[in-house]
């Protein structure tokens, strides 16, 4: 295998390079780079210009670089294919790729019509990843040809037209279940936009897309849309998430109606949230529905466009009640073995699963970890600054020497990752190279891959490591208020639910509690020799000077109580006795 670092690309191989470096992730940048490395070093082998490659001699390369591993053939067309048009384009060679790659221009037509051209620039900009505008593009241009193939036109499109076209995408060539699913979701927003700005009326995308869980704009009102877009000012991106999906949910249940806003009444929203349940959805997602409606409602009332009064129409008694679960902490010996496994690996995202046990911290928390993370103060002790989570607070957690050496453990592995060349590293701490979404996937394989063979009454989840850290802390004795700080809580109510399941804690209190209890029930040993005489006043006698000696200064209700009866009982005795 050739080093990187050995080869001497030309000029326009690394300007390609640094073009595309910050569209690309780190892992698909490096693959870029060995890829171009290869081809380099097989031009000179052969003697080659770029000018002058043939289509043949394009076939050739790719199946003695691919002869081992087929699987990445895809992949090396892709990138030979986009440095070439790259050069194309920039007029740094005169490159025919369309004879190189003729199948390619088959299936992709940059004519489109011009709204699909309007969708794509006004769109595609808002999006996270740059490479979502490309994949727009394909899309659309992949469902014109595809309609003009066959005589159909974009009002016609039916569920059984859509599913004869992906079938076609398929035959044509080898896609992955994630690539046809990215697919169907791009020709769905352009059929939602179109749809949105009246072109497409007559089609009902409900039909086309039953199973679409992501709604969009489609349904909503010129009044939720003028909601959600005052929602960022004071919530946060997930927050405002939250709200269109509550929004579109309720607002495509409308439209499946033909009803709008102003037809709301009481028995409408009592058909909506049996239609919650009937989709199955827990307590805690139909509760967070419901409330996210209600301000809605009440943001309609104070402008005047609600007739009716919000607390009449989503009243207490709609809202679910949540069930009270106990946290899940993992079984000691499941637990040590899954830290001896995480101990011994050199993989990153193990190491960042073992930092999640040891710390406490969210999986989130944990994604978003800088790499500039820890913090000393004077007295020479070592903590790491949490980032901004999910209850939108930074925190310091103290961390021991072993912790430490973890963290820069994985700030070296990190460093000498991010980049191809080495001159730069990732600011973060786990080297994030992919999305968000996908960077939880890799934890969560991580962690099923540690703990495949080790069985548990419930599933081992990450989250699960954060209530093995807080339970091992209140069994060690802990305070509430400590463990509360080091897990981030706003409310000691929610550390409290740990304690419930730190059984040793509530044994030791337990059985201590029991103790005091009985304690006021016990008469305490006589000093000195037994009095063994037959005489019950005197017994009395003793008993009584006894309890008044234990109980002085202060002597509780139930003593007074007890005294006043022996005291009672000593006197009858005593009148018996001169009788």
């Amino acid at each position: 295998m050739i080093k990187i670092s050995e080869v001497n690309l030309p000029l326009h191989f690394r300007r390609y390079l640094t073009a595309h470096q910050a569209q690309w992730t780190r892992y698909w940048a490096y693959d870029a780079h060995l890829f171009l490395c290869h081809f380099h070093l097989w031009l000179e082998r052969e003697g080659i210009q770029l000018t002058k490659l043939t289509k043949k001699e394009v076939d050739r390369f790719i199946e003695q670089k691919t002869a081992s591993c087929p699987s990445k053939r895809v992949n090396d067309i892709i990138v030979l294919r986009g440095f070439l048009f790259w050069l194309k384009e920039t007029g740094r060679a005169r490159v025919d790729v369309q004879t190189l790659f003729p199948e390619y221009f088959e299936r992709w037509d940059r004519s489109i019509p011009r709204l699909a051209q309007k969708y794509v620039d006004e769109c595609t900009p808002r999006w996270k990843h740059p490479s979502s505008r490309r994949r727009a593009i394909y899309a659309i241009n992949r469902l014109y040809l595809w309609l003009n193939k066959n005589g159909l036109v974009l009002s016609g499109l039916t569920r059984a037209h859509l599913e004869r076209f992906l079938g076609d995408v398929v035959n044509s060539q080898h896609y992955k279940a994630t690539s046809l699913h990215g697919l169907q979701v791009h020709v769905r927003l352009y059929l939602d936009w179109l749809t949105e700005r009246g072109k497409l009326e007559e089609l009902d995308l409900s039909k086309i897309f039953p199973g679409a869980k992501n709604r969009t704009f489609r349904t909503l009102s010129p009044a939720a849309r003028a909601f959600l877009a005052i929602l960022p000012a004071t919530k946060q991106i997930k927050t405002c998430v939250g709200y269109k999906a509550a929004l579109c949910d309720f607002y495509a249940f409308l439209h499946a109606r033909k009803l709008s806003e102003n037809r709301i009444n009481r028995r409408l929203i009592e058909a909506w949230i049996l239609s919650l349940k009937k989709k199955g959805l827990a307590p805690a997602s139909r509760r967070y529905l419901i409330f996210q409606l209600r301000i809605y409602f009440y943001w309609m009332r104070d402008r005047g466009k609600l007739r009716h009064d919000p607390e009449s129409l989503i009243r207490l008694t709609d809202i679910p009640r949540l069930p009270k679960l106990l946290p899940r902490p993992l079984p000691p010996d499941v637990d040590q073995e899954i830290q001896r496994r995480l101990e011994g690996s050199e993989n990153i995202f193990h190491q960042g699963l073992l930092l999640l046990r040891r710390t406490g911290i969210r999986i989130g928390e944990l994604c978003s970890m800088p790499f500039d993370c820890v913090r000393e103060d004077h007295s020479g002790h070592w903590y790491l600054k949490v980032p901004l989570g999910k209850l939108h607070n930074e925190r310091l957690v103290p961390i021991d020497a072993a912790t430490l050496a973890l963290i820069r453990k994985m700030q070296a592995h990190s460093r000498s990752r991010a980049g191809a060349d080495g001159t730069e590293f990732s600011n973060h701490l786990c080297y994030r190279t992919v999305p968000s979404g996908t960077y939880y996937s890799w934890f969560r394989n991580a962690l099923r891959d540690v703990s495949h063979d080790l069985k548990t009454a419930e599933p081992i989840v990450a989250h699960r490591l954060r209530h093995t850290f807080a339970t091992s802390l209140l069994n060690g004795g802990m305070s509430l208020y400590g463990v509360m700080r080091l897990l981030g809580h706003r409310n000691v109510t929610t550390t409290l639910i740990y304690a419930s399941v730190a059984q040793d804690t509530i044994r030791s209190e337990y059985f201590s509690a029991l103790d005091r209890v009985r304690e006021p029930c016990r008469i305490p040993q006589l000093e000195g020799p037994a009095n063994l005489s037959d005489d019950p006043t005197e017994h009395l006698a003793d008993t009584i000077r006894c309890i008044q000696k234990v109980g002085a200064p202060a002597m509780d209700r139930s003593r007074a109580l007890i005294l006043k009866r022996l005291l009672r009982l000593k006197s009858e005795i005593e009148d018996l006795a001169r009788t």
